[in-house]
């Protein structure tokens, strides 16, 4: 059970309750129709999910995620004893992609365990096919604002890698029931982007697609303009923009799974 006893714990229920409503009117609630959504908080320099409830190197997956990044919850369990400045807990977040994060760095509103949040029936420890794998990125991109933040870190001309949260992409039920249909190779296929993708089609337009397992996929796309690709053609103007200096191509990755 929990240890937790710092008040510094306590949030306030209606600022959950916003996040959860607003996720909603921005068509962006879980893909797990179970689940709750809440900010990961007091890391100060991210938290890797891990892939059981304790805080091994050997079971980190995937990239950190920072302060403020919007996690979802399928349920609680208890796991190994974890401190931050919230306090102290045994009490572990398993997240819809199979992973798990200690309780005390996520801002539940809640010391111990959630209430409206079912325990976990089982202490399953998601298959390696099964879990969002690891992307060596420049930079980490959460499920905000994304088309006009690739748009600006394109004009930054930094350059690299920038890894998108996997729930900007689930959370477009035309790019999804698309991706369901692709066959498990891990091979890369082309979707074209359409004004019915909403936010995804301003951020990506035609991008790969791979479905690495059941329930998984990874996203690739060359993010430059460049007119190759009938999506830009209506923005030529940014890709002469590299020529100048005042631009540069980056690559965009992203993976994840659904379990719905």
């Amino acid at each position: 059970m929990s240890t937790n006893t710092s008040p510094r714990r306590t949030i306030a229920a209606a600022l959950a309750v916003a996040s959860i409503v607003t996720a909603m009117q921005m068509g962006t609630t879980s893909a797990h129709a179970s689940s709750e959504r809440f900010e990961v908080g007091w890391t100060h320099i991210g938290i890797y999910p891990r892939s059981t409830p304790e805080l091994l190197e050997s079971n980190r997956v995937g990239g950190a995620l920072p302060d403020g990044y919007g996690v979802e919850v399928a349920c609680e369990t208890t796991g190994a004893t974890v401190k931050s400045d919230a306090g102290t807990s045994n009490v572990w977040e398993r997240l819809t992609d199979g992973t798990y994060i200690p309780n005390v760095f996520v801002k539940t509103g809640h010391d111990g365990f959630t209430p409206g949040v079912p325990r976990c029936s089982t202490p399953t420890t998601p298959a390696s096919a099964e879990v969002r794998k690891a992307i060596t990125a420049d930079y980490f991109l959460p499920n905000q604002d994304v088309p006009n933040s690739l748009l600006n870190y394109y004009f930054s001309a930094a350059g690299g890698t920038v890894e998108v949260d996997f729930a900007f992409y689930a959370s477009d039920p035309r790019l999804m029931a698309w991706a369901k249909q692709l066959k498990i190779d891990g091979i890369g296929k082309q979707y074209l982007a359409t004004a019915a993708d909403g936010d995804v089609y301003w951020a990506s337009g035609a991008f790969s697609v791979a479905r690495t397992s059941e329930h998984c996929w990874a996203v690739k796309d060359n993010y430059d303009f460049n007119p190759d690709k009938p999506t830009n053609i209506p923005f030529i103007g940014n890709w002469g923009m590299q020529f100048f200096g005042n631009a540069k191509e980056f690559t965009v990755r992203s993976s994840g799974c659904l379990f719905d």
